[in-house]
């Protein structure tokens, strides 16, 4: 495993316990985004750091709307 396969596989781990979501979905959700942020990107560097933040902004959203539809 190469240093960058294993940080993103670290960052999908530690993802998926924070936000106690299986690591598949973690998984497809950092590998579609890292690929969409590649796609117009210049500086590949931050791309991991930015697709985290993605990831953890959209799984608020998502648990956000789960609670409000209990209401």
């Amino acid at each position: 495993m190469t240093p960058a396969s294993q940080a993103n596989t670290d960052v999908i781990a530690d993802l998926a316990r924070r936000t106690a979501a299986p690591v598949e979905l973690i998984k497809d959700l950092y590998e579609n985004e890292v690929m969409k942020l590649k796609a117009g990107a210049t500086v590949e560097k931050y791309i991991p750091v930015i697709a985290r933040q993605r990831i953890k902004r959209k799984l608020r959203t998502r648990r956000h709307s789960l609670d409000n539809d209990d209401v």
